[in-house]
């Protein structure tokens, strides 16, 4: 706690979550949005983690997971929002990411709901391939990977052009496997 009070992260800063592709839920507009669920503490019991924003990278953020088979996209969400709801931010530095904090506080579901309606996509799905250098450049990619939000209620809209494609492929690699299969079974 001592590092909190030293150097607080400040109200209007911005926060980073990983969002694995199980949390990643459709939005009922064409879209995807990070479920609730990518704002519960972290099965290991350990508080959410997260990252600020302006003193870290979208390349240094996804680091810890680049070679995860799983996909992950990054979530941005106000400190300020996280303290409304009952949250302390608590600085917590680790190896790679001195920007690392724990967002701190019971997470019922209307904390999380709270947290996912607030947040908007840094890093939007299908996330890879995921940004290679840790430069000034990667720090605000989001700003390139997806047009401006100015209400977090149009998280839908800011990630919708880059996910039909997505739900394209994977329907189309659905189709072709079960072709296959009954070929192989009837053949």
């Amino acid at each position: 706690m001592g590092e909190e009070v030293e150097n607080p992260v400040p109200a209007e800063a911005r926060l980073w979550r990983r969002v694995p592709e199980w949390h990643w839920v459709p939005d009922g507009a064409g879209g995807i949005r990070p479920s609730s669920a990518a704002f519960k503490d972290d099965p290991d019991d350990s508080p959410m983690s997260a990252t600020v924003a302006a003193e870290s990278t979208i390349a240094r953020t996804l680091d810890p997971v680049r070679n995860h088979e799983s996909a992950f996209a990054v979530a941005e969400f106000p400190a300020a929002t996280a303290r409304d709801q009952g949250q302390r931010v608590e600085r917590k530095p680790i190896p790679n990411e001195p920007a690392h904090v724990f967002v701190v506080g019971p997470k019922p579901k209307r904390v999380v709901r709270e947290l996912a309606r607030m947040s908007v996509w840094a890093w939007p799905p299908p996330g890879r391939p995921y940004p290679e250098h840790d430069t000034p450049q990667d720090q605000r990619v989001s700003d390139n990977a997806r047009p401006a939000v100015s209400e977090p209620t149009q998280l839908a809209a800011a990630g919708r052009a880059a996910v039909p494609w997505v739900w394209f492929v994977w329907v189309t690699s659905v189709c072709l496997l079960g072709l296959v299969a009954a070929w192989l079974l009837f053949f």
